[in-house]
């Protein structure tokens, strides 16, 4: 296939010995237009895409053929180092032209063949066209008189293949190309620009890969900094259910001390009612000898000191000492008898108040 050759002023050779004597080896850098804004294939490139994509540009540059100008590989992508034949380089942004402009660097390094590095050394124009992952909208509609019904966003270019049939045509956009300097303009039929959906069966080593890293690391930030704020919730939650245990603690030992208050209130009322039933001379035997007993179990008292307790349910005072003396009446223990109408609250009763689970 033939090669059309035009010269061109800009144009820096590089030679093994830094010479710039134009022999054999060394590193050739040319200018490259490699993309621009607009529509291609039916398909709208805005200037907002393309420019945020200026830093992803930094990707080999691919021939699959090695002594001719050919297409793209079939898987679209790069995954094998013999395809590659230069690199690009500090890519930026032409904003009055609308696309982007980069260097192109072609050495034995980089496995560039011999011919290709003396054809752009000398100036030879090539067309370009650049593989990328993007993202699609369904939208119509019309610029520079170029009609388009869909729009491409979010592209993340992957290689810049030299090809015959450049989308964006030699002159716009190209190797050692400038827009006044035009011979001959070709259309491919077929932009090779990859939809999302192909981006899951596909391996790549260029920069799609640092995009992938990129946001790897991004996604990884963001869940660290979502798994920090769910463990500072979780100390929060555990403090405050410790600061309710302790509570649901204090209000229990409360609870058990008035219960035990009130038990001990019960026997000894328990006690004096007993002993209320004797005649006050008899009062202090009653204790001594039978109180015990029927605090334990009322019924052994009857049978084991039935006897007992009958003799000193009747008094030896004569009638007028009894009617002198003042009979011991106990006063009623209004706070047991509240707690005992009211039933005293478990500790779960308790907790719950406070919404702690035990």
């Amino acid at each position: 296939m033939e090669i059309a050759v035009d010269s061109m002023d800009v144009v820096e050779f590089l030679g093994s010995g830094g010479s710039g004597d134009g022999g054999g080896g060394g590193v050739v850098k040319v200018p490259i237009t490699v993309i621009a804004a607009g529509v291609a294939n039916g398909a709208l490139r805005d200037r907002e895409a393309v420019k945020k994509s200026v830093p992803f540009w930094n990707v080999p540059i691919i021939q699959e053929k090695v002594r001719g100008v050919d297409d793209h590989p079939p898987e679209k992508i790069v995954t094998c180092r013999k395809q590659i034949v230069g690199q690009v380089k500090n890519p930026v942004w032409d904003e009055e032209g609308g696309k982007i402009r980069a260097e192109a660097w072609f050495s034995d390094e980089l496995g560039s063949p011999p011919e290709l590095m003396e054809f752009v050394r000398g100036g030879g124009k090539l067309g370009v066209s650049g593989a990328y992952f993007h993202e699609t909208v369904d939208e119509s509609g019309e610029l520079d008189g170029s009609e388009y019904s869909r729009k491409y966003y979010n592209l993340v270019p992957n290689n810049l293949a030299i090809v015959e049939y450049p989308a964006c045509p030699v002159g716009t956009c190209g190797i050692n190309v400038e827009h006044d300097k035009v011979k001959e303009v070709k259309i491919m039929d077929k932009e090779m620009a990859i939809d999302m959906e192909e981006l899951v069966s596909l391996r790549t080593e260029s920069a799609t890969a640092k995009v992938a890293a990129a946001e790897s690391e991004r996604i990884k930030k963001e869940l660290g900094e979502k798994v920090v704020a769910v463990e500072a919730e979780k100390a929060k939650i555990a403090a405050e259910r410790d600061e309710l245990v302790a509570k649901l603690a204090e209000v229990t030992a409360e609870r058990d001390g008035l219960k035990a208050k009130v038990e001990a209130a019960a026997v000894e009322a328990k006690k004096q009612e007993f002993l209320s039933k004797f005649p006050a001379e008899n009062r202090v035997a009653a204790e001594s000898e039978l109180l015990g007993v029927y605090m334990e179990d009322p019924a052994k008292l009857i049978i084991e000191h039935g006897n007992r307790y009958a003799e000193l349910l009747v008094s030896k005072v004569p009638q007028a000492a009894k009617e002198s003396a003042k009979e011991f009446v106990p006063e009623p223990d209004v706070e047991s008898q509240e707690w005992s109408a009211m039933g005293f609250p478990t500790e779960k009763e308790i907790a719950s108040m406070f919404g702690v689970e035990i």
